[in-house]
């Protein structure tokens, strides 16, 4: 019985400290205007969530620890970033448009 109650003391005081957040704004990198409907995630434990209109977002409930963030929109480079949080962490994410090249694509008009 007192280990099952130590273990269960022990599980208990690590989800105290899992109450740490990620932050932050996505922006477009070169009009600096925020980019909505970003997704940012923790692939490795599950977290996602999306920008809103103002490129704000926000990852809760994270223990302590290293974490590698993925931020992908549609259109822009995908990035990840690496991060040690031991506490709320607040970043700027700029991403960059991605120019692409309409391959074996034909446009014909009929004039009248």
């Amino acid at each position: 019985m007192a280990l099952g109650l130590l273990a269960f003391v022990f599980m208990d005081a690590q989800n105290i400290n899992c109450k740490i957040k990620i932050s932050g704004i996505v922006l477009d990198s070169v009009e600096q205007v925020a980019l909505s409907n970003t997704i940012v995630s923790i692939d490795s434990i599950g977290k996602e969530t999306k920008t809103n209109g103002k490129g704000q977002f926000t990852l809760n409930d994270l223990c302590p620890g290293r974490y590698e963030v993925h931020i992908s929109h549609l259109n822009c480079e995908h990035i990840h970033i690496i991060l040690e949080v031991n506490s709320d962490t607040l970043i700027k994410i700029f991403l960059r448009h991605i120019e692409k090249e309409l391959i074996g694509f034909k446009l014909s008009a009929k004039l009248e």
